[in-house]
């Protein structure tokens, strides 16, 4: 176990998988749910425009988005499991400041 250095709360650590291209574990980080949130805000920044009207974080919470997010895990080949993200804190985390500066997965 370690702690979130972005949220402060216990998060699982291990040894990632060299061939994860996204939420790879690690010793020491961010837990799920802010790797989550860190992932789509920086995707978001950069690919969303707020003219589509996409209403993040809120849309989070609708099951095709998740599923979507799932497919998404599993082509980048994360060490997460759809199963340990829990929607409703990644939304309250999301306007969260970290903890740590440059923190990132």
């Amino acid at each position: 176990m370690t702690t979130c250095k972005r949220c402060e709360r216990p998060a699982r650590s291990g040894d990632g998988n060299p061939d994860a291209r996204m939420l790879r574990r690690a010793k020491t980080g961010i837990c799920v749910d802010c790797g989550v949130v860190t992932f789509l805000q920086q995707l978001s920044n950069m690919y969303v425009p707020d003219q589509l009207g996409f209403n993040l974080p809120d849309c989070l919470r609708l099951p095709h988005i998740q599923d979507q997010f799932a497919a998404v895990l599993a082509t980048g080949k994360s060490d997460v499991n759809p199963d340990e993200i829990d929607w409703e804190r990644v939304i309250a985390l999301w306007d969260i400041a970290p903890k740590e500066a440059g923190t990132l997965f």
